[in-house]
């Protein structure tokens, strides 16, 4: 072995300490900063004297709140939240998921996008909607009567 390699060597085994070194001394000072911090926090959240300011600053808070409250009344579901709107996104969501999982299935399974059926050659695109739109049919229809179900227990 050459003088050249023997100090490459130590240099990177001196590199290598250092750094471990360097990373061993920072976390353990935030690893001490912050235990500091926190058992500080803890004994002013824990004080006495904090939890009666606390109060004191949520009583104003709270009687404002109720006064702005007083006098309102709910109205029905805003529009953006009934459930035919989310129904229909969810649709549309399921239908353009179904046809990104064909295209990944056809060009998986059937490169050349032809199978064979009872011997003779056909394209695997149609069978590959057909049970996408299956599955996206059944998703769609029971999400419909699950929100008319919700719908009817007085969920929405």
């Amino acid at each position: 072995m050459s003088e050249n390699t023997t100090q490459t060597n130590w240099v990177v085994i001196l590199t290598v300490l250092l750094l471990v070194g360097m990373v061993t001394a920072v976390g353990a000072w935030l690893a001490f900063v912050f235990s500091r911090m926190e058992r500080g926090t803890a004994v002013t959240k824990n004080s006495e004297s904090y939890q009666a300011h606390t109060t004191t600053l949520a009583q104003p808070a709270a009687a404002q709140m109720q006064q702005l409250r007083a006098g309102r009344t709910t109205d029905g579901i805003p529009v953006h939240q009934r459930p035919r709107w989310s129904t229909f996104s969810t649709a549309a969501i399921v239908i353009l998921f179904a046809i990104v999982t064909g295209m990944l299935l056809n060009s998986t399974f059937w490169p050349d996008s032809e199978m064979m059926v009872n011997g003779r050659t056909a394209s695997a695109i149609p069978a590959i909607l057909l049970w996408l739109a299956l599955i996206s049919a059944f998703i769609i229809i029971w999400r419909n009567r699950a929100a008319k179900a919700q719908t009817a227990d007085g969920g929405w």
